[in-house]
């Protein structure tokens, strides 16, 4: 019975604590969900979040993508990931 207990307090804590942090989660609105969700994209978003930090020139290099529609969505992906990016 006391593991029981155990266990579901244990369950407890950790889906209160996952709903506690979970809500700073805020969505990227910057079009479709294609878009934020392709490989493209979140490279860029990666990318772009790095050089911010680093405090590097926002350079985006475009040319690492082959499609003229993978290109824009890294684009797209890198603006957001720079402008958002907390020093």
């Amino acid at each position: 019975m006391q593991r029981l207990l155990g266990y579901l307090l244990a369950m407890t804590i950790g889906f209160g604590s996952g709903a506690a942090f979970s809500r700073g989660h805020v969505p990227i609105a910057t079009g479709s969900n294609d878009a934020q969700t392709s490989a493209a994209f979140r490279d860029g978003l990666y990318l772009g979040s790095h050089d911010a930090k680093s405090r590097s020139v926002r350079h985006v290099a475009i040319g690492r993508w082959s499609t003229p529609d993978d290109r824009s969505k890294y684009a797209a992906g890198y603006q957001v990931g720079f402008s958002r990016a907390n020093y």
